[in-house]
């Protein structure tokens, strides 16, 4: 632990000590300003020997030696201070804090006791013992006392800084951006209280108020490496991989030791899916990382593993990893030239049997992805046989979570295999695929249960068992609320049951989730007397729409429905464009 506050209180609070505009002062805060301590601990120390109880010169060799994590002469000068002037109530503050930098926390609170005792309306002194109260848990202690620092002292900027950052580790966005927005009230300028408010924004997917706070920062300080790395986490959560490289490298060229910025490099590159360059950007942050004092380890090893992923080819998942990479970018038949290195030098690897189903699947080659699909499923019950053996499953909760995620697996591959058998016209196939899909998570709360779900709809569409395919897409609907076309398909289907509109599929080749969105749909064009599905039907295509405006599916429907009730707003329906050619 850590409690030094050094540069931070300099920059926060200036000069604290009494004298001010001498000419010590001057030369304390150029000093500071210059990052010259060794030198500015040699001028005053030469300046003490000619005016050894002075108060200025004893505060500011302490100030100075705590800069320098020079905690022993930290401790002397101020006493010494304090023997000058018992009534310094500063000087227990920074006591306190070369204390604490100790791991002494029992002197740290004592120290700020006997401070509090000559002073008891110190803000530095609360916010001191708020810090240490909050590193041990106390939260209710720990924000009294920030609070009493801020009822003492409304305009100081730190106070507000601490007590966000605080509400910022712990989650809660709107309090640690009221105390930001205050900080950036007290101090237009300072940089870091808008590194802050970037982190808050991108935390609430807010990432135009995001960059509009991290450009600040950036306007005040160009060479804020902080401020660059900030921005360039904000680019990257947004996708945006060329902007967030342009400030990694930016930011490498400023410090080239700095580990984070290749890690961040890296991981921009591996969006891009450019391979090469991930290894050996990685690479160099390894590097650096290893030549730290204090190392990580978390960290360390994170690095260590993601790279052996990617850039290790002794190892099974170089193939894949690569494999999808270029599946990413579009280039299927690529991946499957990976996908079948692996395999030849790890036959028995699950993962990539299905990686290379997928890319057959893109390729509408559907009876080798069916058998790619089959031999994973083969291959992850071997492994987990073998997983089971291993003394790191013994205990229930890790033998529960090795199930949780192979049923996961097993479960994502049978929709992959129902894909398959539908475009082969199997429906029959398709459908016990699904239902094996779901049988694997029956916890309706599991990832891949709403994906299974519609397409077991559309399965029960296609054989024309209306009300069965409506519950799978309502089901689908309660799961993923924010799915627009599963209200849409709930409609179809209402549509589908009324009496006299013959309701089928053009042939259509599957190969993701996504191509089932637009299956052609072909409809009577016979007006039929008013139902009740169609008001029904009616009811969740305007949820649809609601949800995302443009669902042209929905907006189709919406005018054939209307134009089956007889009703004009059909024709503007109509008169939109939609991606289909269904008009």
């Amino acid at each position: 632990m850590k409690y030094l506050l050094i540069g931070f209180l300099i920059s926060c609070f200036g000069t604290v000590f009494a004298q001010n505009e001498t000419y010590y002062n001057r030369v304390f805060d150029s000093v500071v300003a210059r990052n010259e301590q060794k030198g500015g601990i040699a001028f005053f120390e030469s300046e003490l020997k000619n005016y050894p109880k002075n108060e200025f010169i004893l505060r500011s060799l302490g100030a100075l030696n705590l800069q320098l994590g020079n905690l022993k002469e930290t401790k002397f000068y101020y006493e010494k201070a304090l023997v000058v002037n018992p009534e310094c109530a500063k000087c227990y503050f920074y006591i306190a804090d070369a204390y604490a930098s100790e791991q002494n926390l029992n002197a740290a609170y004592q120290a700020i006791e006997k401070g509090l005792s000559i002073n008891s309306k110190e803000p530095l002194l609360y916010l001191l013992r708020g810090k240490f109260k909050l590193y041990e848990g106390n939260e209710i202690g720990g924000l009294n006392d920030l609070s009493k620092a801020i009822l003492i002292d409304p305009n100081g900027i730190a106070y507000y800084m601490e007590r966000g950052d605080y509400f910022l580790r712990k989650g809660n966005y709107f309090s640690a951006k009221r105390d930001f927005l205050k900080a950036q009230e007290i101090d237009p300028k300072n940089l870091n209280v808008y590194n802050y408010l970037a982190q808050i924004y991108a935390y609430e997917n807010d990432y135009p108020s995001a960059l509009s706070s991290i450009n600040k920062a950036i306007e005040i300080d160009s060479t804020s490496t902080k401020s660059l790395l900030t921005r360039g986490e904000v680019y990257l959560i947004m996708e945006d991989s060329p902007n967030a490289i342009q400030d990694y490298q930016r930011v490498i060229r400023l410090d080239p030791e700095n580990y984070h910025a290749y890690y961040y490099l890296a991981e921009a590159y591996y969006k891009q899916e450019r391979m090469d360059d991930f290894c050996k950007e990685i690479s160099k942050s390894i590097q650096l990382v290893q030549k730290e004092e204090q190392v990580d380890q978390a960290f360390y090893t994170y690095l260590l593993t993601h790279q052996q992923d990617v850039c290790d080819s002794l190892r099974s998942s170089y193939f894949y990893q690569r494999g999808i990479a270029q599946f990413n970018l579009e280039k299927p038949q690529e991946a499957i030239s990976y996908y079948n290195r692996g395999i030849a030098k790890f036959p028995n690897e699950y993962m990539i049997y299905s990686f290379r189903g997928n890319a057959q699947l893109s390729l509408l080659k559907n009876r080798e992805a069916i058998s790619d699909y089959q031999k994973s499923l083969l291959h992850i019950d071997e492994v987990a046989q073998e997983l089971l053996k291993s003394p790191n499953y013994v205990s229930v909760a890790s033998r529960d979570s090795l199930g949780l995620a192979i049923n996961a697996f097993k479960s994502s591959t049978y929709i992959s295999l129902s894909f398959c058998y539908f475009n082969l016209d199997k429906t029959d196939s398709a459908l016990s695929c699904i239902d094996l899909s779901i049988t694997h998570q029956p916890n309706m709360k599991e990832y891949n249960v709403a994906d299974a779900q519609f397409m077991r709809g559309i399965l029960l569409m296609d054989k024309s068992r209306y009300e069965e395919a409506g519950k799978a897409f309502k089901l689908a609907s309660d799961l993923s609320p924010e799915w627009s076309i599963c209200k849409d398909y709930i409609a179809l289907s209402l549509i589908a049951q009324v009496k006299s509109i013959p309701i089928y599929r053009n042939k259509f080749q599957i190969k993701t989730l996504i191509d089932l969105a637009e299956i052609h749909w072909n409809f009577s064009s016979k007006i039929v007397k008013e139902s009740p599905y169609f008001n029904q039907a009616l009811e969740y295509l305007e949820s649809a729409i609601r949800i995302n405006p443009s669902d042209y599916f929905a907006i189709y429907l919406r005018a054939y429905v209307n134009r089956q009730l007889g009703r004009s707003s059909a024709c503007e329906d109509f008169k939109r464009p939609t991606k289909w050619d269904i008009r």
